[in-house]
């Protein structure tokens, strides 16, 4: 039985959208757990600066190093090994943007610095889902929606602000004093 050329394209075309989307869910299938560790990180992150502000760059340092590192570990096992690179490179980026912003636009509270970190990583999930993940630019979307309503209108986002600047403060007198 010998194929049509018709029905040999329309083969390699499902063939091709059976290979996109086992690719998609593979990306879905690690990025899932990383977003939850993120999205715990943030919550226990808030949680404790808003408890004790006077350690918020300890939490947020551990934080973040326990949530790189569990990444990492996730990207370099499981649904597609050999994404680890590409999750340090990630991450290189991210700081080196993360940094640069706050040099070059200096946020002045601490809403402007949690309101831009946020923005920043809203930002990377829309870009992945512009040019590969729907799903990730839905998500994007919603936590860049959720942050400029947060900074300009919720009072929750000011018991973030209001810790981290305290602590900030305190941090700022100490160095004052230490001249």
């Amino acid at each position: 039985m010998s194929l049509s050329p018709e029905q040999a394209a329309e083969a390699l075309r499902e063939i091709e959208a059976t290979r996109q989307r086992s690719h998609e869910l593979g990306v879905y299938c690690q990025g899932g757990p990383i977003l939850l560790i993120w999205g715990v990180i943030w919550i226990v992150g808030y949680g404790l600066t808003a408890v004790s502000p006077g350690y918020t760059t300890i939490v947020w340092l551990a934080l973040t190093v326990v949530g790189a590192v569990a990444g990492w570990l996730i990207s370099s096992s499981g649904c597609n090994p050999g994404q680890s690179f590409r999750y340090v490179t990630s991450w290189v980026v991210f700081l080196l943007l993360l940094g640069g912003s706050w040099a070059i636009l200096t946020p002045q509270t601490a809403s402007q610095r949690a309101a831009l970190t946020a923005l920043l990583v809203a930002a990377g999930y829309a870009f992945a889902g512009i040019w590969w993940w729907q799903r990730y630019l839905r998500l994007g979307l919603a936590l860049i929606a959720v942050t400029i309503f947060g900074f300009f209108f919720a009072p929750w986002f000011e018991l973030w602000s209001r810790t981290s600047t305290r602590a900030g403060q305190g941090k700022a007198r100490e160095y004052q004093q230490a001249r």
